[in-house]
Parts: structure tokens; C-alpha cells; sequence
């Protein structure tokens, strides 16, 4: 009995019962026969459905044999990450931002009159102002999540829609 495109996704609630129900009907691991059909009449429900339904048990108590750190396994916690990937990678230094650090360096360095050595300007009369921005939060999340948990939805458009703080530090030489 296929279940038809009105329908909605099978709830929890449902696939819960569906475990339960193939969990009665079998030995040792291993479905009986006419288990599934039986499971197929019973909720209304799809062969490839209960399959589904089954085969993620499958992987669920695979895992479990697996030890975790502080004996828990891993079918009770897993390991999820939540992305929100940046359009540019790294800062990007172009040409005209080149020419202008090398104009401010070399509009600091002093040639003393009859003198041969360059020297770079004390500095006693300048102010560095340097600001640093943090996001609010990551742009990756990690979360342990339990099987019946699901990964919290986040919202962005983008990545410039992530809430900042901004510090600013001054920095100037002593008298």
C-alpha cells in the first residue's frame, strides 16, 4: 500500500511504533517472515518505507557497539556540525592598498641633513587606533546530539548578517 504524494512524512511518533512493531517480530537480529507485509498493513505504510525505517535502526544499533568516551555510545551521541561558510576566505591586500602603505612608511623615514643613514620618525607625536571584529557567534557549530535530537536551525542570508562587536585599542609611545 504505497503512500500517495498527498501525504506528509511519516511523524516520529509513527516510525517509533513501526520500530517497535519489527522489534516484537524478530529473533535474535533477524525479522520474521510476512513481518514486514504485517508491518506494511498495520500503519498504512510502504514496503520501501519500512525498509527505511529499518535499515536506520540497522545502522543505530551497529554503532552502538562501539565504545565513546565516558562510556557512552554512539548511537546515543553524535557528532553534528553546522556551517555557515564565508564568501571570501583570507583578506585580500590589492595594489592600491599596497601603494598606500608604502606611502605612509616612507613618508615616516627621515634623511638628516649631511647625513648618509636613513632614520624613521620618532613617532612621539602619533596615535595608533586599531579596531578587531568578532562575530557573535561561530560561523561553525559543533553539537552532540542524542539519536531523537535534531540539529537547531540557523538562519543567515549570508555571513555579513552574523552580529559583531568591535574592539578598539590605542596605542602611543611614552614621552
Amino acid at each position: 500500500m504505497p503512500r500517495t504524494l498527498e501525504k506528509k512524512d511519516i511523524p516520529p511518533a509513527i516510525r517509533l511504533r513501526v520500530v517497535l512493531f519489527l522489534a516484537e517480530r524478530s529473533v535474535r537480529g533477524k525479522l520474521l517472515r510476512e513481518s514486514v507485509c504485517a508491518d506494511m498493513e498495520e500503519f498504512g505504510l510502504c514496503r520501501k518505507s519500512v525498509w527505511g525505517i529499518r535499515g536506520k535502526v540497522d545502522v543505530i544499533s551497529a554503532s552502538t557497539r562501539t565504545p565513546f568516551k565516558r562510556g557512552r555510545s554512539l548511537a546515543l551521541v553524535g557528532l553534528h556540525y553546522n556551517v555557515i561558510l564565508p564568501m571570501v576566505r583570507y583578506a585580500v591586500l590589492h595594489p592600491g592598498h599596497k601603494t598606500k602603505r608604502l606611502q605612509w612608511a616612507l613618508a615616516h623615514v627621515d634623511l638628516p641633513l649631511g647625513g648618509r643613514m636613513y632614520r624613521m620618525h620618532h613617532m612621539y607625536d602619533t596615535v595608533h587606533i586599531d579596531e578587531k571584529w568578532f562575530n557573535l557567534h561561530k560561523g561553525t557549530t559543533k553539537y552532540y546530539l542524542t539519536a531523537n535530537e535534531q540539529l537547531p536551525y540557523r538562519s543567515c542570508p549570508n555571513k555579513k548578517y552574523i552580529g559583531k562587536v568591535m574592539f578598539l585599542a590605542a596605542v602611543a609611545r611614552p614621552r
